[in-house]
């Protein structure tokens, strides 16, 4: 009965010992994107800078990953932007709270839809995303464009009605006055009295 046990025992630490072997290893906690600034954002492209786009990196409990390795691709042609140190790739790394920033984004010159790529890494994972961007022309100085035409238009034709003004009440040449001010009268000269002597009267025979 003891060999037995013992026999029975060996087998059973046999048995416990392969199903721990063959039992799969826990897989390391995965990798999320978060997008924090610069997601759909509007670039002046009249302007040296753009909005810099900021990502955290999260594990699949959302705590942030510190020193993972983080990749911004913009469009080699088309709308897009480059960043002022490394063209269209931008590599750099997450800090403590796991946020990385793409730093001396400038929009090029060319108007529409564009993506950047974010590619992420850390302890072997990976992760990617997609950042949505725009460039655009501002519309503000076209509008106070066309406000100071309007004036231009208004003052021409201010100064076309005083001079039609001027001409109708028999002034010499066009005279245009600052607005709101009165026109001076018109002086018209008295005239002369004309003065009729009769001649002398004459008597008797021619």
């Amino acid at each position: 009965m003891a060999l037995c046990a013992h026999k029975c025992s060996v087998l059973l630490k046999t048995i416990v010992s392969v199903a721990l072997i063959t039992l799969p290893a826990a897989s390391a906690a995965g990798l999320r994107i978060e997008l924090v600034q610069g997601e759909s954002a509007i670039h002046n492209i009249s302007s040296p800078r753009a909005i810099e786009p900021v990502i955290r990196l999260v594990d699949d409990v959302g705590q942030p990953v510190a020193g993972g390795q983080v990749t911004f691709l913009t469009p080699e042609f088309g709308p897009g932007g480059r960043f002022a140190s490394s063209g269209t790739v931008l590599t750099t790394t997450t800090d403590a709270q796991g946020l990385a920033t793409a730093r001396g984004l400038r929009p090029n010159r060319q108007t529409g839809q564009w993506e950047i790529r974010i590619a992420a890494s850390h302890g072997g994972q990976k992760a990617r995303a997609i950042m949505p961007q725009t460039n655009a022309t501002p519309l503000e100085p076209v509008a106070a464009k066309r406000k100071s035409s309007m004036r231009w238009i208004l003052t021409i034709a201010a100064g076309g009605a005083a001079a039609g003004l001027a001409a109708a009440l028999g002034g010499g040449g066009s005279t245009v006055t600052a607005a709101g001010a009165s026109p001076a009268p018109t002086v018209v000269p008295a005239a002369t009295p004309t003065t009729i002597i009769a001649g002398a009267a004459s008597l008797g025979r021619p």
